[in-house]
């Protein structure tokens, strides 16, 4: 079974990472820190996805929330994003966090993430 995930963009990680740990008593599912530059947290909602706060360094320019959600076969998803004339954000590459993966803009141009590990273990 894949994952679901909302993702929030921050450049205020410590008081984002305190509102849904402390404020909303959510969970803590995992995460990272490697650094100063590269944190995240992982959060389990009560309807089993997966609330994730990620750093923003400060030169990076704000983003919008996106949604990530793993499949199956991601070069499947690809493909038919294609055939469907779906608009392509990201190319359909191995990233170097261990994932293949593309993300398309919906129509309001929310970023939508979808994912396969590589190796294809979900």
């Amino acid at each position: 079974m894949g994952e679901f995930r909302y993702v929030i963009w921050t450049k205020d990680y410590e008081a984002t990472v305190a509102f849904y740990r402390d404020g909303l008593g959510l969970p803590i599912r995992g995460g990272w820190d490697r650094g100063a530059d590269d944190k995240g947290t992982l959060f389990q909602t009560p309807a089993g996805g997966i609330i994730e706060a990620v750093l923003l360094t400060p030169d990076e320019a704000p983003r919008a929330p996106s949604v990530v959600f793993e499949v199956e076969d991601v070069d499947e998803w690809y493909r038919r994003a294609g055939d469907e004339g779906l608009p392509i954000r990201a190319e359909l590459v191995d990233r170097s966090y261990g994932y293949r993966a593309f993300d398309v803009a919906d129509p309001n141009g929310l970023v939508v993430t979808i994912w396969t590990p590589l190796g294809g273990e979900g």
